[in-house]
């Protein structure tokens, strides 16, 4: 008899699996009993522990349904549910380019139609609240699934956008419409909530954008999210990221009709009528809505142990002031945070005292702070080093990189050269983290060479503005 297939040894099996993917794997368990033992391996299962999840009609569909079956509910530990932009802009504007030919034309046409489409179904769905109800419905599955807790291990939330095709998805950083990736975060942010809200299904991580450049949940947009009375879901959650950016405040009526795409169709013989009042972006920008959603998300985390907080910028300049410190204030005054054992700060402004406030949490053993800046006339970084590097500390390790006395950069000594000529400080180590910090504040001198230039280039996609 000739040698089969299903006679090897299980561990040949799984080296096969590993050369295929997911589909491959389920048709190969398909073809015998054997077979559908060997193949469900660790490669299998690491399908089945990691998803990702479309937030489009079919895409919710398909997670629904597969929910329903004890083999995923029971084994997925980390689902990544990603926001989809139809950038429609750049193809419309190649139908009507008459200096094209008709092939790319009609190629762009065909192209435009699909995304056009796919657009009227999201719009179609988000409307009714089927996105929600249906992603609610595979939570439930997963939190009533016997065989698990009924805790998922962590939730992801991500965008991809189509811009130059219906089939390339491009991620946020690739150009494109700014504005419209915003308006996709906000949706998404809201669909993954309100399911959880309505299923019950606790979660122990939450990743709110972090692992994106350019992609960022505007900071208004979680006023009305969280219950006052908070969510049975965050319960359990031990780990929170999240990027935030400023509210989008829109200065005039001609910068409003802009998406921030290259391909935005602009009449510029049109009168604007001037910008708004000073008054209406003064009080837009002084919201107490703008921090509100924050500081309930954090109060609803009673478990929280690691937090990732990251600020982008819309803009590089605005007519009022936003307000930038009262993110840490309102924390600091408001949020317990009694089991956070590790805090990351990027991108923010705070005042000292209020800093001071939030290192000083008990059980904190890691802190990070990286392009953070102090109001000027606030304080200084000192009371705050000397805490962390103090007896009464529990820190084990600190991390702090491009922080600003108002806007003069902190340099660290460095030990090689005995000098005062370093931006970033990293210690490890009960020891290495009791040593006193020396610094000194120094304007910031820019030179014109390439690693400054990258340096800028680099801050820029992390922190914005948006280009």
């Amino acid at each position: 008899m000739s040698p089969a297939l299903e006679d090897c040894p299980p561990e040949i099996i799984e080296n096969i699996c590993r050369v295929l993917d997911l589909e491959a794997v389920c048709h190969l368990r398909q073809t015998c009993r054997e077979l559908a033992c060997k193949a469900t391996q660790d490669h299998f299962e690491s399908f089945l522990q990691c998803k990702e999840v479309f937030i489009t009609p079919d895409g919710l569909q398909r997670f629904a349904k597969a929910t329903q079956s004890g083999l995923i509910s029971s084994r997925l530990q980390r689902l990544k549910l990603t926001g989809i932009v139809n950038n429609t802009l750049r193809l419309a504007a190649t139908t009507r380019d008459e200096g094209l030919e008709s092939d790319v034309r009609k190629d762009a046409e065909r192209h435009l139609d699909v995304l056009t489409q796919r657009q009227e179904e999201f719009e179609e769905m988000h409307s009714a609240g089927l996105d929600i109800l249906t992603l609610a419905e595979a939570f439930r599955n997963l939190a009533t699934c016997s065989v698990r807790s009924g805790t998922l291990l962590s939730i992801s939330l991500n965008i991809v956008a189509y811009r130059t095709d219906s089939k390339q998805r491009l991620q946020p950083s690739a150009q494109g419409s700014w504005k419209m990736i915003w308006e996709r975060t906000a949706s998404t942010y809201w669909t993954c909530m309100r399911a959880l809200l309505q299923s019950g299904l606790q979660i122990s991580a939450l990743d709110v954008f972090t692992k994106q450049e350019r992609c960022s949940l505007a900071c208004n947009e979680m006023s009305a999210m969280i219950p006052t009375d908070g969510m049975p879901s965050l319960s359990t959650l031990k780990s929170l990221s999240i990027s935030l950016s400023d509210r989008l405040i829109e200065e005039s009526h001609r910068e409003a009709e802009r998406t921030g795409d290259s391909a935005d169709e602009i009449d510029w013989e049109v009168d604007d009528k001037g910008g708004r009042p000073h008054s209406e972006l003064a009080k837009e920008a002084a919201d107490e809505s703008n921090y509100s959603g924050l500081i309930h998300l954090l109060i609803s985390c009673p478990a929280l142990e690691d937090l990732d907080l990251h600020q982008y910028s819309l803009k590089t300049r605005v007519p009022v002031s936003l307000h930038k410190e009262r993110y840490l204030q309102r924390i600091a005054e408001q949020a317990p945070l009694s089991k956070l054992k590790s805090l990351t700060l990027r991108g923010f402004t705070a005042r000292a005292d209020d800093l001071l406030v939030l290192v000083r949490r008990p059980a904190l053993r890691v802190l990070k702070l990286e392009r953070l800046l102090l109001v000027a006339g606030s304080g200084n970084f000192q009371p705050i080093f000397k805490y962390c590097t103090g007896a009464n500390s529990c820190y084990d390790e600190l991390h702090f990189e491009d922080l600003y006395e108002g806007h003069v950069l902190v340099l660290f000594a460095s030990i090689a050269s005995g000098g005062l000529e370093n931006a970033t400080l990293r210690r490890s180590g009960v020891q290495e983290v009791r040593r006193p910090i020396v610094y000194q504040a120094r304007e910031e001198e820019i030179v014109g060479s390439p690693g400054v230039y990258e340096h800028q280039a680099k801050v820029r996609r992390i922190y914005g503005p948006p280009r």
